[in-house]
């Protein structure tokens, strides 16, 4: 089939007609939208119906059929003969701007978390996917015997704890990390090479030994992060008087988010507060 005119349409006769089969796929790609349909579902849906856009050409698309959806000439645009009722057409476009709206609000906090989420099994970063029918979910980079979890059960666990302890402020008072400097096998084993070359080797190499020894220290200490628990806090009930429970807060307060083989997700805060939930 050679197109030259919108899909849907048809020359008759020198005019400019609806195609009686087009119009009625059209016609349901608007409808299916409206019910709640994506744009790869109903690409996925018309390239498995066998339904040919134009010979020669690649399959069914997000983007064609977005092209569609956002065409107004299925509305009586440039002279066409109107397929799609102007009152559908509107609310289609309505329904494309807050998804497009809450996409880009999401963004950010989405971005943070693909830093931030991390396999409580094997300590691996969490990956953010995405299936053939649009659905986002998250799984283990490393592919560990871990939970898959849906980004919509991941985003509301982590704002339902931030609730928790809007709620608790004691939460934040419980479960810290230790603190202090841990000595380490590592360490203990640097010690004695040191004390066993001191004195005895070259400048060079016995700086070299000194300042790995110093950095393995260092790393071993863990600062007493409960000092910032006010400042979370506060924080955190703030962005609940506001509304504003996105990417700032996030990266206000929160150091890491692990997610349990049971299906717990907990929240490392930035004062070294570690608050669970489980499904």
């Amino acid at each position: 089939m050679k197109r030259c005119y919108p899909f849907g349409y048809r020359c008759e006769r020198g005019e400019v007609v609806p195609d009686e089969a087009e119009s009625k796929i059209v016609q349901w790609m608007f409808k299916d939208y409206e019910m709640g349909s994506s744009l790869l579902a109903l690409a996925d849906s018309l390239n498995a119906r066998g339904i040919v856009f134009k010979e020669k050409m690649s399959p069914w698309s997000k983007s064609r059929v977005q092209h569609i959806l956002t065409d107004e000439r299925y509305i009586g645009g440039k002279g066409f003969p109107p397929i799609v009722e102007p009152e559908l057409f509107g609310k289609i476009s309505r329904i494309r701007e807050s998804k497009y709206v809450e996409v880009k609000l999401a963004s950010g906090e989405i971005r943070f978390l693909q830093k931030h989420v991390v396999c409580g099994e094997c300590g691996s970063r969490y990956v953010r996917k995405i299936d053939k029918k649009g659905a986002r979910y998250w799984v283990c980079e490393a592919h560990c015997d871990s939970n898959t979890i849906s980004e919509n059960y991941l985003l509301s666990t982590i704002k339902d704890i931030l609730t928790d302890v809007a709620s608790d402020r004691t939460l934040l008072e419980s479960a810290h990390q230790s603190t202090g400097f841990q000595n380490t096998a590592e360490i203990v084993r640097m010690e004695k090479e040191w004390s066993a070359v001191n004195g005895r080797c070259g400048f060079e190499a016995g700086k070299t030994l000194l300042l790995q020894l110093a950095s393995k220290k260092f790393s071993a200490c863990r600062e007493d992060k409960s000092i910032y628990t006010e400042t979370v806090y506060q924080a955190i009930v703030k962005a609940l008087k506001t509304g504003e429970m996105g990417e700032p807060l996030f990266r206000e307060v929160i150091r890491k988010v692990r997610t349990g083989k049971d299906g717990s997700i907990s929240i490392e805060f930035a004062n070294g507060a570690i608050v669970a939930r489980r499904r």
